[in-house]
């Protein structure tokens, strides 16, 4: 709200589409301008990242989700997909303990782009791209556009138990703002 009172400063909010309207009422000023994210969720190419990310996080709590997944998941998926599932998994998981396994991660994905990002990027010019939580695939496609191309990024966590049970900063943004000391540590 501080930066939406400055005249010299624009802010442009990109969210998906079924957020904008939410993020208008929040946030009003003159200097605001909002527009949508392309669905960046429904991307196989996404999807397959975030299930590379999520499995290796080397918890209890993730090698749990992946077994429950696998003997309650969706009962229109057939047992061996589900099998082939658990299985990738559980090899992800394993090796999500060794540090040059997440760098795979993060050097994998930013090998690729988002056209629809990358054009949303060309066309407003930020000097600065904000990512919010830091876990969805909104803000890692934001960043990656915005690190190839010279942007500065910055990232915060939703919650301090975020970079410790359910991501891997696939895209580390060049500062992190951190709720609590703890986060620091990590």
């Amino acid at each position: 709200k501080l930066l939406a009172a400055r005249s010299d400063i624009q802010l442009v909010f990109l969210a998906p589409a079924d957020k904008l309207e939410y993020y208008k009422k929040e946030f009003t000023g003159k200097n605001i301008i909002f527009d949508a994210l392309p669905d960046v969720r429904s991307d196989r190419f996404e999807r397959f990242f975030k299930f590379w990310e999520s499995s290796s996080v080397h918890t209890v709590t993730s090698r749990m989700l992946l077994e429950d997944n696998f003997f309650h998941g969706d009962s229109g998926e057939s047992p061996l997909y589900r099998a082939l599932f658990f299985s990738a998994g559980v090899i992800c998981w394993q090796l999500g303990r060794i540090p040059l396994c997440r760098s795979l991660i993060r050097f994998s994905y930013g090998l690729f782009s988002s056209p629809e990002v990358d054009s949303l990027l060309k066309k407003w010019k930020p000097d600065l791209v904000f990512a919010p939580s830091m876990v969805y695939p909104e803000d890692h496609a934001l960043l990656r556009s915005a690190k190839k191309t010279g942007i500065k990024t910055l990232g915060m966590m939703l919650s301090w138990d975020n970079l410790w049970s359910k991501a891997i900063l696939r895209v580390p943004p060049d500062r992190l703002l951190v709720h609590v000391d703890l986060i620091k540590i990590l």
